[in-house]
């Protein structure tokens, strides 16, 4: 990560208008970057998403927006699609579902601030055009795509193999993943955990 996180924190302890000069330049990064950390966020037991690095203040915040809802929609998508395997795959799943949100919410809440304060300043009479469909693009295209496409591949598998009996037993598999804390952003993406809790702190200040 380019100057490490002390330079995130520095950023964020020094006010507001800090850290929307650093969304502001996330106008600026392109789209394939953060497809490609979307895309490693969201997996579990990821090895290379525990190393993930960034190229930016820019992309760290970039990626502050997008994460954690988009592991949230893929695990809900997931055991909407498993439900139907029978009466125990569905407690599973939304037992983990449910801890899962429980754990991430403070997180959820930054993650959606974030967000929504990208927006505006990408909705602001100062940007350009490009930035403004740029912007746009990334929540309304590649966002959407990208969790569509993770969601895919986690069903994939479960769709391939029968009887029934060994689809729920998959879905289970999952669901106890979830809980043993294997989507857990903290554990596959430190950086963004540690950045949208020093998000919270500064306005707490």
């Amino acid at each position: 990560m380019l100057c490490g996180l002390q330079c995130i924190v520095l950023e964020l302890t020094n006010g507001l208008s800090q850290f929307q000069r650093t969304l502001g330049n996330l106008m600026l990064v392109k789209n394939v970057g953060l497809i490609g950390l979307l895309v490693l966020l969201v997996q579990p037991q990821c090895s290379d998403a525990q190393r993930l690095k960034y190229n930016s203040p820019a992309e760290l915040a970039g990626a502050a927006a997008v994460s954690p809802e988009a592991g949230r929609q893929i695990l809900k998508g997931l055991f909407s699609k498993c439900a139907v395997y029978g009466e125990a795959a569905r407690r599973a799943g939304e037992a983990a579902l449910a801890g899962w949100e429980a754990r991430h919410d403070g997180f959820l809440e930054e993650n959606k601030r974030l967000k929504s304060e990208l927006l505006r300043m990408a909705s602001s009479p100062t940007a350009t055009a490009s930035q403004r469909s740029g912007i746009k693009n990334l929540f309304e295209v590649v966002v959407p795509q990208t969790v569509d496409a993770q969601l895919t591949a986690l069903l994939t598998p479960i769709k391939l193999i029968e009887p029934a009996e060994a689809k729920a037993s998959l879905c289970i598999d999952y669901a106890k993943s979830v809980q043993d804390g294997n989507w857990e952003l903290e554990k596959n993406d430190p950086a963004v955990a540690d950045f949208l809790k020093q998000s919270m702190r500064s306005r707490t200040k």
